[in-house]
């Protein structure tokens, strides 16, 4: 039980991350696309 719960909460954590890189890609391709964030 300890493994399953140890593997789930790894994997949600692993999620919460790739959403949140996810998240932040969008947010500079959009700030790009319309200068905000251009260097």
């Amino acid at each position: 039980m300890e493994v399953i719960d140890l593997s789930d909460g790894f994997g949600r954590s692993f999620a919460l991350v790739v959403v949140l890189f996810v998240v932040l890609i969008i947010i500079i391709i959009g700030c790009s696309s319309m200068g905000i964030g251009s260097y």
